[in-house]
């Protein structure tokens, strides 16, 4: 493999490893399978888990609003990614040391919302200045596949990740002993992945030319929109899309409560709706590198609608062999997770570089209101029941669906 320059080459092989431990690390803590799964041991409670989807979505994109401004003047980047990841990842281990000392219920909740909220505060800041090296470092031809490896790597260490926990969650040992191990682990997977931010390298020109202050930059942002028309059709499209947040958290938890399945099926679903992240790594990078981040994105959206179909048609089947169904509904669910890649590719592929760290932060403006979506979904499950749930987000899938011819290929 030719690399353009040093940078790029240390650039492509930090951001991988990094990458790999990173999802490999989020793996113990994933919002739409342990988490969900985890909560509703100590709770019983869907709505909760559906706040910390919320939650962890929410803290992630607010900072995001603001660093499209600061980005450019970050001196060090490796080193602010560096330090903002490895102690934003380290607050993880909150959650195993209220366990350990067996804290109630509700110093439990609030030491897992606190860490997602501080985790995710800390992914949030560092994304813009990630994406923002990713997009100056790393030739174009190179960033799906960067990304694409990152979730197979991440995927696999993942999938090991998945097994552990497998074997964790059968044992005979408590609740508080099982999840204290499985986030001590996760905890130091990620705090590793934290450190190896400190590897990139960087070499630009530090723009301090701008005067503007926060609220003016925040008021030009808008006129990014009217300046690209292939951009207002993204933002609709990707608005439309991220409706299938909506039964996102619940799928694992409509398998355990509809079918009434025991630990041992729940946690094989586990598996394989991690496992299904594993081989979307390898084909959303694929399709985004050979079919262009359009496709990549109508792909997700019909796997998305095959999802809640799936879900929906064994709602109402009555078959002796639905553990098979249900393991299909969760890997699709687990394989949609990664077709972010699409939406990223495709914003590339539509902006020009100097304009990218700018429409990355308007981009986390507008979907922001969307964070609220798996709460909502949630509510629905439990105030409607799962087949509403599931009817709502098929429909709004096939709205996204017809829009998504209308995405450009390039710049405009």
């Amino acid at each position: 493999m030719i690399y353009q320059s040093k940078n790029e080459k240390i650039n492509f092989r930090a951001m991988l490893i990094e990458g790999g431990f990173y999802f490999a690390g989020y793996t113990f803590f994933d919002v739409y399978v342990v988490i969900p799964v985890f909560i509703y041991a100590f709770t019983g409670d869907i709505k909760l888990a559906g706040l910390a989807v919320a939650i962890k979505l929410s803290f992630f994109m607010l900072p995001q609003l603001i660093m499209g401004h600061y980005t450019s003047r970050i001196r060090n980047i490796p080193g602010f990614l560096g330090l903002t990841g490895f102690f934003g990842r380290l607050t993880y281990l909150l959650i195993p040391i209220v366990l350990i000392a067996r804290a109630g219920t509700s110093l439990i909740m609030f030491a897992l919302f606190t860490a997602l909220l501080i985790g995710s505060l800390s992914d949030g800041i560092t994304n813009v200045p990630w994406l923002d090296l990713l997009g100056r470092t790393i030739s174009p031809l190179r960033r799906p596949k960067l990304l694409g490896y990152q979730l197979l790597l991440g995927g696999a260490g993942g999938l090991c990740a998945g097994i552990i926990i497998r074997q964790i969650l059968i044992t005979s040992w408590s609740s508080e002993n099982k999840y204290a191990l499985i986030f001590v682990i996760g905890a130091i997977v990620l705090t590793v992945s934290g450190a190896l931010l400190f590897i990139l390298k960087d070499k630009r020109e530090l723009k301090m030319d701008t005067k503007d202050g926060i609220l003016k930059y925040l008021s030009k942002l808008p006129q990014y929109i009217k300046k690209n028309k292939g951009y207002k059709m993204l933002i609709i499209t990707q608005s439309l899309a991220g409706f299938n947040a909506l039964a996102a958290p619940v799928y694992i938890l409509y398998a355990q409560n509809h079918f009434r399945l025991d630990e041992i099926s729940v946690s094989t679903l586990m598996v394989a709706q991690i496992a299904g992240g594993l081989a979307g790594g390898l084909i959303w990078g694929h399709t985004g590198h050979a079919r262009g981040g359009k496709t990549a994105i109508q792909s997700g959206i019909l796997l998305n609608i095959i999802t809640v179909s799936t879900a929906s048609i064994l709602y109402f089947a009555n078959t002796e062999h639905f553990f098979i169904g249900l393991i299909i509904m969760v890997f699709f669910a687990g394989l949609s997770n990664g077709n972010y890649i699409g939406y990223i590719n495709h914003l590339f592929e539509i902006t020009q570089k100097e304009d990218q760290p700018a429409y990355i932060a308007l981009t986390n403006t507008l979907l922001f209101p969307l964070t609220l979506i798996p709460f909502l979904g949630a509510v629905i499950a439990d105030s409607f029941g799962y087949i509403v749930l599931f009817g709502a987000v098929a429909a709004i899938m096939l709205i996204s669906f017809f829009t998504s011819f209308r995405l450009g290929r390039s710049y405009q």
